[in-house]
């Protein structure tokens, strides 16, 4: 049990392996020294189905486990399927970095800064400076208009100034 009778496709070829490389080969013996990979197998094999994101080296894979069972409906072996999801997370990495830099930026700058919705005024986020210098608490403003507060004296003001921001 654990003997490798296929081994093919994309995953094993990012991992510099050919195709038929590890048939033959024991996973129990082959990855020895991984016992969370082993207990994935002991699962797989007792006929759970399990998926894991795996990193190996600089690459992360979504992996599914699957059992495979004979005509008699004991588990015979097991499949698992590996898709390089390493771009993806590099994207969501690199993603959320931007995110943290420019809300450090945001909540740090010395300018009274504000996000809102574009169509309702709606505050989505404000920095310190913003609610020092309304005098007011985050709680308090996030979710109601500029129209709800007053921060514009009129819509025809507030549509004035986005057509400016808009031609610049």
């Amino acid at each position: 049990h654990g003997i490798v009778t296929l081994s093919e496709g994309g995953g094993l070829n990012r991992l510099g392996y050919l195709p038929g490389e590890w048939v033959g080969k024991s996973v129990f013996k082959e990855y020895a020294d991984d016992p969370e990979l082993i207990e994935i197998f002991k699962r797989t094999l007792n006929g759970e189905e399990l998926q894991r994101t795996r990193r190996v080296g600089k690459l992360v894979f979504d992996v599914d486990y699957n059992p495979l069972f004979d005509e008699q409906g004991q588990v015979d072996g097991f499949l698992s399927i590996a898709i390089d999801i390493t771009e993806k997370v590099t994207s969501q990495e690199e993603l959320r970095l931007s995110e943290e830099r420019f809300s450090k930026i945001f909540q740090v700058n010395p300018i009274a800064m504000c996000i809102t919705e574009i169509d309702t005024g709606v505050f989505i986020e404000v920095n310190e400076n913003f609610l020092t210098a309304l005098q007011c608490s985050r709680e308090y403003i996030l979710g109601k208009s500029a129209f709800d507060i007053g921060f514009w004296p009129s819509k025809e003001s507030r549509r004035e100034m986005l057509e400016k921001v808009q031609k610049e």
